[in-house]
């Protein structure tokens, strides 16, 4: 059975009379016992760790676009894909690297962002250096999180965004 009630304020006695033509009126369904949920005890405190988590990762993506994001996350998967399969050098690599950023070079400023960022230095430092440069640093980046995943890991988790 459907109940009605004020938008504004529920008051039992008005809910049952729905042919008020005054006020705006909602139907008012009841959950039934068996649909109930107890929330969590911790679920203040994960809920915090989330939002602190999401602000981080907003600070991080800040002045970077999507598209730049995208490809910036494809060249780190490409490297940590070589690193794992073993199949090129670290010269080789780097070389690889160097090539996507300077196919891809209105984009060095926005990568040299990004990697500024998870590394925790000056932008500055890397948009002035050569493609080399900013390839070497990803590509050690990359090396340090293979290192720390565990063997039979997922290749498209990245533990640089988590």
């Amino acid at each position: 059975m459907t109940q009605y009630a004020k938008s504004k304020k529920i008051n039992t006695k008005e809910a049952s009379r729905p042919t008020q033509a005054t006020g705006n009126w909602k139907p008012v369904l009841k959950k039934p016992r068996r649909k109930w949920i107890i929330p969590r005890v911790d679920a203040a405190e994960l809920m915090r760790k989330q939002q602190c988590e999401e602000a981080r990762l907003k600070a991080i993506r800040e002045g970077t676009t999507p598209h730049g994001r995208e490809l910036f996350r494809h060249l780190w998967w490409s490297v940590r894909r070589a690193f794992r399969l073993g199949t090129m050098t670290m010269p080789q690599i780097e070389a690889m690297a160097a090539g996507t950023i300077a196919r891809d070079a209105l984009l060095k400023p926005e990568w040299a962002l990004l990697t500024a960022r998870l590394c925790r230095f000056e932008p500055a430092r890397l948009v002035d250096r050569s493609d080399l440069f900013l390839a070497k640093t990803i590509v050690l980046m990359a090396l340090q999180d293979v290192s720390k995943a565990k063997p039979g890991a997922n290749l498209g988790a990245c533990s640089m965004w988590e």
